[in-house]
């Protein structure tokens, strides 16, 4: 299943014109409603003041950098827990990247940015607008059989908040091995489900824990967010077993 998203808001900031053009060019492939701030602190004063869906950041900014920036959006008294931010730099050593993810950012781009590497993060961090899809998906798999399909997404829906939560205390506990079992059981089901969005970020989850620990606390957020949403759309998921 193809993840289509249109006309989310998302800000640039970046004190470069030339990058924040490039980047408004690729986004306007989903959206045309861009925002822009020139500095840090112009922005901070933007995301105080509007509700976007994704955030993204240029670290070296002059005045407040991203790093600040994305510093003062986590411990501020106005709630951005639930707001990706993407880290935008030039520099694509590890060392950079681990002090994004520490700083608080979900994501990290280094320019210039490829249209490829800007819709996977798009898919990671932006929800279908048609929940629906998921269970019309399955329905398709299944052949039709809706009282099958039915049963199959009751029993996922059943199980899906334990095994999240199964998920984060065992990575809580170094228990990477349990974590990972049940990630592993995880991308199966959604490899049978095709849920072509669900399965990547499982995928990466699963390698995270298995090759680079430093990857897992980011590819554990991107997966926990998106399952949330799920869970908590499951009836827009099954109105897609209603016939035309």
């Amino acid at each position: 299943m193809a993840v289509v998203v249109q006309n989310f808001s998302v800000l640039i900031a970046d004190d470069n014109d030339l990058n924040r053009w490039l980047l408004r060019e690729q986004l306007e492939n989903w959206t045309g409603n861009i925002h822009e701030a020139s500095d840090g602190l112009q922005a901070w004063h933007t995301l105080r003041q509007t509700e976007f869906r994704i955030v993204f950041l240029d670290v070296n900014m002059p005045g407040l950098d991203g790093l600040a920036l994305i510093d003062k959006l986590r411990t501020s008294e106005v709630s951005w827990s639930g707001v990706p931010a993407v880290a935008v730099t030039a520099h694509a050593g590890e060392d950079q990247r681990q002090a994004a993810m520490a700083a608080g950012f979900d994501d990290y781009l280094v320019k210039p940015i490829r249209l490829e590497h800007l819709r996977q993060v798009l898919d990671r961090w932006l929800e279908p607008e048609r929940p629906g899809e998921y269970g019309a998906c399955l329905l398709r798999k299944t052949g039709d059989n809706r009282r099958l399909t039915f049963n199959l997404l009751e029993q996922f829906f059943a199980e899906l908040p334990g095994q999240v939560a199964d998920i984060d205390d065992a990575l809580q506990q170094g228990r990477d091995e349990e974590a990972w079992k049940i990630v592993h059981n995880l991308h199966g089901t959604f490899c049978f489900f095709e849920f072509a969005d669900c399965r990547a970020l499982v995928a990466a989850l699963e390698t995270a824990i298995k090759h680079d620990s430093r990857l897992v606390p980011a590819s554990f957020r991107a997966f926990q967010v998106r399952m949330t949403w799920l869970t908590a759309n499951k009836a827009a998921v099954m109105q897609g077993l209603i016939a035309d």
